[in-house]
């Protein structure tokens, strides 16, 4: 049996997300959401770029959002991008990744899914390179 998971990314300004990523095995923290917090620690987020540049960077959230999809979606099943509307997929963390308009500070929110008496809570919140430190 899998660990489901949903990670939702946006802009901060925005009320709702850009994409709703389905991810139906390894969806606890130190799998998906430590390969999550590696791939985004590389990143630069820009408004605009050369291409000379020697960074790793994605223009924009929405650049990012490819980027991410390219990288972890090799093969049939696995991950899934569903609608922003998905709120109920059966997952045991959600991942809530925001990027800051001004800064493009990404913090990344995990959530616990609680199943009868344990209710849900949020576990994490910080910097790709915090969640690595904690779960690595």
């Amino acid at each position: 049996m899998g660990t489901r998971s949903l990670t939702y990314i946006k802009e901060k300004r925005d009320t709702m997300p850009t994409i709703n990523i389905y991810k139906q095995y390894d969806g606890y923290p130190s799998g998906w959401g430590l390969e999550l917090a590696e791939f985004l620690n590389n990143y630069t987020i820009t408004d605009g770029y050369r291409l000379n540049d020697k960074r790793t960077i994605a223009n924009g959230v929405a650049c990012l959002i490819a980027q991410l999809v390219s990288e972890f979606k090799k093969d049939v099943g696995g991950l899934y991008v569903y609608p922003i509307s998905s709120k109920d997929c059966g997952q045991e963390y959600e991942y809530h990744i925001s990027v800051c308009d001004k800064t493009k500070y990404i913090t990344i929110k995990i959530i616990e899914i609680g199943w009868g008496d344990n209710p849900t809570k949020t576990i994490f919140k910080g910097s790709p390179e915090e969640l690595i430190k904690k779960y690595q």
